[in-house]
């Protein structure tokens, strides 16, 4: 299932969305990736999928790109955000909502960090590029959600799933007659 909670997931849809899917085709394209409810889906009804996945969202394509390559590293960061955040929630998400860390696991590990305790899970920037979310209203976020890394790690490492940032129109441009593009 998605690793975070995104505007405009597909989750809820799913149902109604499927009775939509072709029953045959050959690479799925998705190029509006988000938390990746659509794909995840597919994936579980057919692990053999070709997909190509983007978003234009270079943030959230890197933390698909970390979650493949590096999860174990990543639960570590998130657990260790999990620590401090229990300690005093309010002061230590806007510090790290300001931080600007510069590797790509302390990257990834802020995002899903802000995503899972930031209002609603919205990914919204200034005009200056600066995450500017308020922290929401939660008891006990679930900042690491370990077994569903570990599972999403697995399934991105699929030499079937090609993962990139890119406009939705450059890669539909990669589509061929008989693809599914969602």
């Amino acid at each position: 299932k998605p690793f975070v909670k995104w505007a405009g997931g597909k989750r809820q849809l799913l149902g109604e969305l499927e009775k939509n899917i072709p029953n045959k085709f050959g690479t799925y394209f998705e190029p509006f990736l988000g938390g990746g409810a659509v794909m995840f889906h597919m994936l579980s009804k057919n692990p053999n999928l070709k997909c190509h996945v983007s978003d234009l969202n270079s943030d959230l394509i890197l933390a698909y790109i970390a979650i493949r390559d590096k999860v174990d590293e990543l639960i570590e960061s998130l657990e260790d955000h999990s620590k401090k955040y229990q300690k005093n929630s309010n002061h230590y998400y806007y510090d790290v909502r300001e931080s600007e860390p510069t590797s790509q696991i302390e990257k990834v590990s802020r995002f899903i960090f802000l995503n899972k305790t930031c209002f609603n899970g919205l990914y919204r920037v200034n005009s200056k590029g600066k995450f500017n979310v308020p922290l929401g209203r939660y008891t006990n976020p679930n900042i690491v959600n370990k077994q569903n890394l570990q599972v999403v790690s697995k399934i991105l490492q699929s030499e079937k799933i090609k993962i990139s940032c890119r406009d939705f129109g450059s890669i539909i441009k990669d589509a061929k007659k008989g693809d599914f593009v969602y």
